[in-house]
């Protein structure tokens, strides 16, 4: 609705409400579109890569495991995009939309299709050939960080997807994931006591009666 009423954006980030950054936005969006020129500027002959990227994600995009939760009441879905090796999803927190992708997702819709969200928009993105860029940020962990086993290699990314993102080093969970072991204490340690210091983060989720 808001791109449909705001005909002079054509990018768009939205924010879950449990997400909190240690940081500024400003920095932070301005290195994403540092870190996507880079990459669009070392893109393959054969690659369409826009000047804005049609999805930012900042968790991996990954194929989904084939007994994910959300794909058990979604037939319809399924079938519209060919089969569940055909998706593809990430941690839907913090999202950047392009026009073009919503069109696209405005079009599946008119056909009835509306999927859940952290595939809904990468499975298009990739059915599609649109752009969808992954911004790789450090991770917060009290323990040692476990390698993402669900992230993609090159060959099953987009075709216009950017190709020199380091899917062999990416780390998953921590103090941005879909559980709070590690990102409410990160938080909170920092929230409660001014003497703290903490490194700019992506931190998800911080949800409780003091934070939302």
């Amino acid at each position: 609705m808001f791109m449909a009423n705001n005909a002079k954006y054509d990018f768009v980030y939205s924010v879950e409400s449990g997400f909190r950054l240690i940081g500024r936005w400003d920095t932070l969006l301005t290195d994403v579109d540092a870190e996507y020129s880079f990459h669009r500027k070392h893109k393959n002959d054969d690659q369409d890569m826009p000047v804005i990227p049609d999805l930012v994600s900042f968790q991996s995009i990954r194929r989904p495991r084939d007994q994910w939760p959300w794909f058990q009441a979604e037939h319809a879905c399924l079938e519209r995009f060919g089969r569940k090796a055909s998706t593809r999803a990430s941690l839907g927190v913090v999202w950047g939309w392009s026009r073009r992708l919503i069109d696209w997702m405005t079009r599946y819709n008119e056909e009835g299709i509306n999927c859940h969200f952290e595939y809904f928009a990468p499975s298009i993105a990739y059915q599609q050939n649109l752009t969808a860029f992954f911004y790789q940020h450090p991770l917060y962990c009290l323990n040692e960080a476990k390698p993402d086993r669900d992230s993609l290699n090159h060959a099953d990314s987009g075709k216009n997807d950017p190709k020199l993102v380091q899917v062999d080093n990416v780390a998953s969970g921590c103090s941005y994931f879909w559980t709070d072991p590690h990102s409410k204490p990160f938080w909170e340690a920092w929230y409660h006591n001014p003497g703290i210091c903490r490194p700019p983060a992506l931190v998800h989720p911080v949800k409780g009666e003091n934070f939302n």
